[in-house]
């Protein structure tokens, strides 16, 4: 009888002591199905069973009827996925052990969320090739902000997100953070949020205010070791007087201006600690070269010159930034933080009129630097439109003396099969419309986009823009060892077509995604 009445009085506190600290909190909607349950340990447990029951359970008796999932932990915290998104689950959590009694908490309850891009029947990832690694991968594709297994199933998604003024977050460039958060750009603000949406932190617009009329952030943000934030931001278009040089060669218009980009960083009050402006550099180009790029393929003069910094690569530990140049297929190399230009790779011409490589590369996108050292980048090779985009890997010069070598190359050309199982190619040789009848290509102009991220074992992880919607892992040796297509579905014409996110990301590992789902509980 005391022992009855002393497991009760037992079963009364843990019970109100667990509703005070569990995980998912009482009544929550939760816009993911892999999910942290935690809870605090039942004294004498060694061992604990969770259960889940479809529904919403109001007693044990219609509970026990719906259970769904049964699973067992050595601990207090453990991660497992519910079936479905829009849908409501109750659970509950037994502690036993050898020498006592089972210790049963009450019903608990939660529900999934539900967007229309997490709706399979309208939004899909669909696999083209089954993952031989990384099965526990994830990837995110910016497009529908929703994250992916690598099964092509949706385990979380963006909330819609609000600012002050209505507006919904549009974001791009969505990615884990070496902190276990996520990072985006959206509507020219950068932030970041946890595994629930919930905004950590935002650069406040009138931060960038203060900088003579900028605009806003856009392309990437990178939460770097420190805990700083670096992002692009877009400057005032200085007229082409800003450039002039003062010689015979010198003919620009006062109406022309220039797009430049920069580079800064912030720290977590958003301050703006440290920034590099790249018209610092390109007011120093030789003028014959700026000439040429006021002028369009017909020789006619363009009012707007821009030379679109589109991504960048922060090399922490040496203190080097690699920033690309789409428009004039240019990286260049700056020392962090002196600001100094320590070389530049790419097609255009230097102040002695010499040239590195040109051609190499063409409205490049995501430079990074390889394991090994090396540059990588996904090429969209916009300058030859009857060649495929691809991934690059290039020796950077070791000396002045030195040219770029390009090391390894994916041409972004392989066959597949469309969403009813016809084999096509995804980038065809020729254009012979008899030849090409009934089948389905990609879009032979890629101009921009796309993005690559070298894996722990030197595959690497390819996302291509220009409505392609495709994502793969390719291996050292050109393997494709998983690939999918992100997928809408157009009622009007009753097919599925691809969509055109500007960039996917992948959490490589199941670990990646454990640190972002307990962070969200802390």
């Amino acid at each position: 009888m005391y022992r009855f009445l002393g497991f009760i009085i037992l079963l009364i506190f843990m019970t109100g002591h667990l509703a005070a600290q569990v995980f998912p909190k009482e009544g929550s909607v939760l816009n993911y199905r892999i999910i942290g349950f935690s809870f605090p340990t039942f004294k004498k447990s060694t061992k604990y069973e969770i259960q889940i029951a479809a529904g919403y359970c109001n007693n044990v008796d219609s509970f026990e009827k719906k259970v769904i999932q049964t699973f067992y932990s050595a601990s207090s915290k453990v991660i497992e996925t519910v079936p479905a998104f829009g849908a409501q689950y109750t659970w509950r959590v037994t502690g036993t052990s050898k020498k006592s009694a089972p210790v049963q908490s009450s019903l608990f309850h939660f529900s999934t969320g539900r967007l229309p891009a997490v709706n399979v029947s309208a939004m899909r990832l669909r696999i083209t090739n089954e993952a031989k690694k990384y099965k526990d991968a994830f990837v995110i594709v910016d497009d529908v902000n929703v994250m992916y297994n690598m099964q092509g199933d949706p385990v979380w998604y963006m909330p819609v997100m609000k600012q002050p003024d209505s507006t919904i977050l549009s974001t791009r460039d969505v990615k884990l953070s070496p902190q276990g958060t996520i990072t985006f750009v959206a509507n020219n603000s950068i932030c970041e949020v946890n595994y629930d949406g919930k905004i950590l932190w935002q650069c406040p617009q009138k931060g960038i205010a203060k900088r003579k009329n900028a605009t806003g952030y856009h392309h990437q943000c990178t939460r770097l070791q420190n805990g700083h934030f670096m992002a692009l931001i877009t400057l005032p278009q200085p007229s082409a007087n800003n450039y002039r040089q003062y010689n015979a060669t010198d003919n620009y218009s006062p109406q022309q201006i220039a797009s430049l980009g920069a580079i800064a960083e912030y720290d977590s009050t958003g301050k703006e600690v440290w920034s590099w402006e790249s018209f610092n550099y390109f007011k120093n180009i030789h003028p014959q070269q700026l000439q040429s790029w006021f002028n369009d393929d017909n020789k006619q003069v363009r009012n707007t010159m821009d030379v679109h910094l589109n991504a960048f690569y922060f090399d922490e530990k040496a203190g080097v930034i690699y920033l690309s140049f789409r428009n004039v297929n240019t990286i260049v190399k700056v020392k962090y933080p002196e600001g100094d230009v320590l070389a530049v790779y790419g097609s255009h011409s230097q102040k002695n009129g010499g040239s590195l490589q040109k051609d190499l590369f063409c409205g490049q996108h995501s430079c990074n630097i390889s394991m090994d050292g090396d540059l990588y980048l996904f090429n969209n090779n916009s300058c030859n439109p009857a060649s495929p985009p691809s991934v690059l890997k290039i020796r950077l010069p070791a000396t002045g003396n030195d040219t770029l070598e390009k090391t390894w190359e994916f041409p972004c050309s392989f066959s597949e099969k469309d969403s009813v199982g016809e084999t096509y190619s995804t980038f065809p040789a020729g254009t012979d419309a008899a030849q090409n009848k009934n089948k389905v290509f990609f879009t032979t102009k890629f101009t921009s986009g796309g993005n690559v991220f070298e894996l722990p074992d030197r595959s690497i992880f390819i996302s291509i823009s220009g409505n392609s919607g495709r994502a793969l892992i390719v291996s050292p040796h050109q393997s494709i060892l998983w690939s999918a297509v992100s997928e809408r579905y157009a009622a009007a014409t009753k097919k599925w077509i691809p969509n055109d996110p500007y960039r996917m990301s992948i959490i490589p590992s199941r670990k990646d995604l454990e640190q972002l789902i307990w962070n969200a509980e802390k």
